[in-house]
């Protein structure tokens, strides 16, 4: 089979050896391990921690990523109407951990995507209550 084939008025590409999942996905690499440091990318996407795209700067990678991810979460809150202080206070474990090391690790994201799905299960219960 042809990777590009032409057909009247389109071109359709065959990626035959391609993975369209995304980092956290399920692919043939399969799950990344808890503790494999990750980057949180300015829209808010995962990637593997990589030194060469830190510019051998980690200390502010890290801060980068961090920011991106507290960026990330702010928007997500805003659109459920949540409140990040509060969700700050319940993450305040998570957020330490990930400044003692430096790091932000896969084992940090499930951590927050756990407290997300919380807030989110209370938000609905609240207006279910109303």
């Amino acid at each position: 089979m042809s990777l590009v084939t032409i057909q009247p008025r389109d071109v359709v590409f065959s990626f035959t050896d391609s993975c369209n999942c995304c980092f956290k996905g399920k692919c043939s690499k399969g799950e990344p391990a808890k503790d494999e440091a990750v980057y949180v990318n300015s829209s808010g996407d995962l990637e593997k921690f990589s030194n060469s795209k830190s510019r051998k700067n980690v200390e502010a990678s890290f801060e980068r990523a961090k920011a991106n991810m507290m960026k990330a979460l702010r928007t997500k809150l805003i659109l459920v109407d949540g409140d990040m202080d509060d969700f700050n206070g319940k993450a305040k474990s998570i957020l330490l951990s990930m400044e003692a090391l430096g790091k932000i690790k896969i084992a940090h994201i499930d951590s927050i995507n756990e407290l997300m799905i919380d807030h989110l299960r209370i938000k609905s219960e609240e207006s279910d209550a109303h």
